[in-house]
């Protein structure tokens, strides 16, 4: 291998080299050129040269071109040497080169002989010139690689794709097309595109697509429309048609997709026969509607009067049995009034007859007296249960005052029941609400477990107050004989009593019930176990405040 020279422009090491031809490369650097014998051995680097590999020209000079081949290339590309020194040309060609940082690069090489003295076969060297062409071929694989996903997403599409040029023939199809047409590809390329419409869309094709091509104005074009395809064996189908124009190699060209909107068309049928469907089921349940709200009415009506009747009928029996006694007792009166003046009135009156008549009318005065009572008393509890929420007075009061004062006007009666009253309080404060309602209620309820729940046998009854939630919490228990009436609730109901023979009149629990949902807006429920007692909640919206 021949040494470097001293200096760019020695030729001591090569004389075949001509010195200005030297010069002349060594100073181009637009791109790499270097010159080497016929062995490979580096004569001359220039600046593009060493640009591109990054080998200065000191270095190289002392070097052979196998520096720059990859290993894996070094044989083939050597091959190239031997055409050269055989005196054979070498067509310009792609390959691969090193950098002095081991970067490999894609290279266009294009290889010229120097000879001597003009003889063809007398190659000395070779002047080679090398392209970095690794960008390009970069882009170009991108390019192959995105033109390959392209057709692989035209060709898996599920809208079918058509392309055609400006005379409206067919160059291109997707399988989606083809399938939605019923042609094979070949059976379209070439053919005018009209061959998928029916008439009148076929006929007006042709002039649709000059009408743009020399007007520009799009009406079609960009726009996508409902129209109907024709298949192969005649059967027409909707489908939605978008087409865009492009450009391809200079000509005008355009692309339609193709969406069958088959299945749409008839999922809106069903939808249209649904929704009238629907509307005539609405318009027979407005009229069922109707006739219910009408026989709703009806029936409120019936169960009003029906309320009315009950109350009345109820009334009227617990008035009638005292009328009755007095009735019985005004008609008793009279008759031993009569008898005892026609005695008296004929002589025939004695003393002793006298004295019982005296002793029939003290019998049926009292009699009179007492069931007149009773009846005032029942008609008295009737205007209780029709009591106003309007006149019920709302005012503030202390809950310690209020039990003490309950507790000592219900204590004498629960003597009588032998009944004691136990007390259980949560709290201390003021209530605001109306404190007349609330004490009737507590003793109804209070009186109601003495006399049935104990049933005169006496017993302990427990009274809990409570604050929970913006509400008064009251229970009332006891441990006596329990409700054994099913469903419990209906002890609210007027004129409800398993007593009425003892001269109950089942209006009490009602009476607490009215007062607890009109005057005190709260609500009144009851549990209860035959044998265990009975327990009556309530829970009444409070205004509370605690105690200073």
């Amino acid at each position: 291998m021949p040494s470097a020279p001293n200096d760019q422009n020695s030729l001591s090491v090569h004389p075949v080299l001509d010195e200005h031809i030297l010069q002349a490369l060594h100073l181009t650097t637009g791109v790499a050129v270097y010159a080497m014998d016929i062995h490979g051995d580096i004569l001359s680097w220039n600046r593009g040269a060493e640009v591109l590999f990054g080998h200065e020209r000191e270095q190289m000079l002392s070097e052979n071109w196998n520096k720059l081949i990859p290993e894996n290339l070094r044989g083939t590309e050597n091959k190239v040497l031997t055409k050269l020194a055989r005196g054979r040309s070498v067509s310009p060609y792609e390959s691969k080169r090193v950098t002095r940082n081991g970067e490999l690069l894609d290279v266009y090489l294009s290889v010229h002989p120097i000879k001597m003295d003009g003889n063809a076969r007398d190659n000395v060297g070779s002047v080679v010139i090398s392209t970095n062409i690794t960008a390009e071929k970069q882009n170009f694989k991108k390019l192959e690689e995105s033109t390959s996903k392209l057709g692989a997403v035209i060709d898996t599409a599920l809208d079918g794709i058509i392309s055609i040029d400006a005379e409206g023939n067919i160059n291109a199809v997707n399988p989606m097309a083809e399938k939605q047409f019923g042609y094979h590809a070949h059976e379209m390329i070439g053919r005018n595109v009209n061959i998928l419409m029916p008439s009148p869309y076929r006929e007006h094709h042709d002039s649709y697509l000059k009408n743009y091509l020399n007007t520009r104005q799009a009406k079609i074009i960009g726009i996508g429309r409902e129209v109907v395809g024709l298949r192969k064996d005649g059967s027409e189908f909707p489908m939605e048609l978008a087409v865009n124009s492009l450009k391809i190699d200079g000509q005008d060209a355009f692309v339609g997709v193709v969406h069958d909107i088959t299945e749409r068309k008839k999922q809106e049928q069903e939808i249209a026969e649904q929704h009238e469907l629907v509307k005539q089921s609405n318009r027979k349940l407005t009229q069922a509607l109707k006739v219910l709200e009408s026989t709703q009415a009806e029936l409120i009506e019936s169960e009003k009067l029906a309320a009315l009747g009950s109350m009345v009928a109820g009334v009227a029996h617990e008035i009638n049995t005292p009328l009755g006694i007095c009735v019985t007792a005004a008609s008793g009166l009279t008759r031993s009034t009569l008898e005892t003046k026609q005695a008296y009135q004929e002589s025939k009156l004695t003393g002793s007859q006298l004295t019982a008549f005296f002793q029939r009318t003290t019998e049926f005065t009292d009699l009179l007296t007492r069931n007149v009572d009773r009846a005032t008393e029942l008609i008295g509890r009737f205007k209780a249960l029709a009591i106003s929420q309007d006149k019920q007075e709302t005012v503030t009061f202390d809950v310690d005052s209020f039990l003490d004062d309950l507790v000592f006007s219900v204590g004498l009666e629960l003597q009588k029941y032998h009944c004691t009253l136990t007390l259980d309080q949560v709290f201390s404060g003021e209530l605001e609400m109306n404190r007349v309602s609330l004490y009737q209620v507590l003793r109804i309820l209070i009186m109601n477990a003495a006399v049935h729940g104990y049933a005169g046998k006496g017993g302990d009854i427990q009274l809990s107050l409570s604050a929970q939630d913006d509400n008064l919490n009251v229970a009332v228990s006891d441990q006596g004989c329990g409700i054994s009436t099913d469903p419990v609730n209906k002890v609210f109901d007027p004129f409800f009593t398993t007593r009425r023979g003892e001269g109950f009149t089942g209006l009490g629990l009602h009476l607490a019930y009215n007062l607890v949902r009109q005057a005190l807006h709260g609500s009144i429920a009851v549990s209860s176990q035959p044998e265990q007692g009975s327990t009556f909640t309530l829970s009444i919206p409070l205004q509370y405040r605690e105690s200073t």
